[in-house]
């Protein structure tokens, strides 16, 4: 099974989801935003 490197969120990015969340945005449509999922923006939240 490979796996995929990890990538870390940059301060802008995280400022962006910040600005999202408010906005009951779902952790689904924050993670395509970015072309993750949402176990990896989870944790930020």
């Amino acid at each position: 099974m490979a796996y995929r490197p990890r990538t870390f969120f940059k301060d802008k990015q995280k400022a962006e989801i910040w600005d999202r969340w408010p906005r009951v945005e779902s952790m689904r449509s924050i993670g395509r935003l970015f072309g993750r999922g949402t176990s990896s923006t989870y944790p930020l939240l």
